[in-house]
């Protein structure tokens, strides 16, 4: 009689996990390090995503929808965002507890930023009216940044928002310029 010998021996698992292992330990310091990136843009695509929704929304109804930003990450008041009319509201800390408003430079970027002039409200709001365009603007900018909010500069910067004609634009900050 013909014994049947499959299967695998003790020496090929053991290999095999040793290989899985190693290959874990690279991947997972990297996978860690893009984590953040890939939250700051998760938040920015769905803030540009809902920036369409309030202008559309605006057009159907013929009517301003408002879309109101508050927090600020400098006195742990947490980060959100409203869409009047259809009652929804966005905390940032859904995205991950570091996500925040911020941009990478001082200067006209949404909201208050250290050494900003004038100075940022921790409140502010953006309004499409029955066109679809922005109203109201006192800022001249109408974008919102988003951040994962550590120090590192190495960090990429998004942000989404909607020009004064109310064109809605989702943009990545690139070492010195939005693009």
């Amino acid at each position: 009689m013909k014994k049947n010998n499959a299967g695998f021996t003790l020496i090929e698992i053991l290999i095999t996990i040793a290989i899985i292992g190693i290959a874990a330990a690279f991947a997972i310091p990297t996978f860690l390090d893009v984590l953040p990136n890939w939250r700051a843009k998760s938040a920015a695509t769905d803030l540009f995503s809902n920036l369409q929704l309030a202008k559309l929304t605006a057009i159907r109804r013929g009517t301003d929808v408002v879309v109101t930003f508050s927090g600020d990450p400098d006195t742990a008041t947490p980060c959100q965002y409203q869409i009047s009319i259809i009652n929804k509201t966005v905390s940032l800390d859904d995205y991950g507890s570091q996500i925040v408003f911020r941009g990478p430079v001082q200067g006209p970027i949404f909201p208050r930023y250290e050494g900003d002039t004038p100075a940022r409200p921790a409140t502010w709001t953006l309004t499409f009216n029955s066109r679809g365009m922005i109203v109201g603007n006192a800022f001249n900018t109408n974008f919102a940044s988003m951040e994962y909010g550590d120090t590192d500069p190495g960090r990429t910067y998004y942000r989404a928002g909607a020009t004064t004609a109310g064109v809605v634009q989702m943009q990545r900050y690139e070492g010195s310029a939005w693009k």
